[in-house]
């Protein structure tokens, strides 16, 4: 008989323990024990966080890392200006980017970010020659040395010539990380802050039309102010006509490891989609820097 009642016992603290599993995940009471002794059991007290995190209610939608995205990721597209690396003036700049969850950090999230951009110039700069000092060097002589390196008098080249100075820079930052604050939830806001190193190719071309003076001959020989007209190869000479008949595009460029640094927000307008302001700074290995700035929209998943 005592075996009987342990065995009662002891079906009943299971019974309650299964009840309070189940109100916990928020079942509703079911069972009261075989020899009716376990009364239903109350659900726990939820906290008022515990309730907004588990439900969305701070102005996120659910998502499998909380307030991130469907599983904490987004893709980006900003299209803004940047303050004209090398000097070259402010241009149009447009970038995109991708960014993946790693870890949840103190108040927010730690993510992986990539990005990549396009920074383009087109501003006014005079060029000096030295090809046109030398050449006309050789037509006037050492004897009008003044005349041929400062393009004046006889001269027949102009040593100063105006031109439009077309500058691309193309960044690509495959090792970046992004952090994300979660305090402003509530309001649908995420501030965040990134930083990351990677390439930065540059491409330059400055184009003249600048003619001949004083010399009616060459100019029709040249034609439009060639060798010293036309787009410029390293701001010198003009490339062969064959080639810039075929669309080739002359000038220079290279490449060049740098750091990016920067920051922004976000604001969840749907579950899947929001707006924001990115900014950055942008230091090249070369002692090159810019700055960006650009309306970002951000789809998540």
């Amino acid at each position: 008989m005592q075996r009987i009642r342990d065995l009662e016992d002891r079906l009943a603290r299971a019974e309650a323990l299964i009840q309070q599993l189940m109100t916990r995940a928020g079942a509703p009471p079911v069972v009261e024990s075989a020899a009716n002794i376990v009364a239903p059991v109350a659900a726990p007290e939820v906290s008022r966080s515990e309730r907004q995190t588990m439900t969305g209610e701070r102005g996120m939608p659910q998502e499998l890392l909380p307030n991130l995205g469907l599983i904490g990721a987004s893709s980006s597209f900003s299209a803004g200006i940047h303050s004209g690396p090398y000097s070259s003036g402010r241009g149009t700049y447009l970038s995109g980017g991708v960014s993946l969850p790693l870890m949840k950090a103190p108040g927010g999230q730690l993510l992986y970010d990539f990005s990549a951009g396009l920074s383009r110039s087109d501003s006014p700069l005079t060029i000096t020659s030295n090809v046109a000092q030398v050449a006309n060097l050789a037509v006037l002589g050492p004897g009008q040395l003044t005349d041929a390196l400062q393009g004046t008098g006889a001269a027949p080249f102009p040593v100063q010539v105006s031109s439009r100075s077309k500058v691309d820079v193309l960044q690509v930052i495959p090792f970046g990380l992004k952090y994300q604050n979660a305090s402003l939830s509530r309001w649908r806001l995420r501030p965040y802050v990134v930083m990351g190193f990677g390439l930065f190719v540059t491409i330059s071309n400055q184009t003249t039309l600048t003619g001949l003076r004083n010399a009616p001959a060459l100019n029709a020989l040249f034609g439009n102010g060639a060798p010293f007209g036309g787009a410029l190869i390293g701001g010198q000479i003009a490339a062969a006509k064959e080639l810039t008949a075929l669309g080739l595009p002359s000038g220079q460029g290279g490449i060049s490891p740098g750091f990016q640094t920067g920051g922004g927000i976000e604001w969840r307008v749907k579950p899947r989609l929001s707006w924001g302001l990115d900014m950055r700074w942008n230091k090249l290995g070369n002692g090159a820097n810019f700055f960006t700035i650009a309306p970002r929209g951000s789809f998540h998943f």
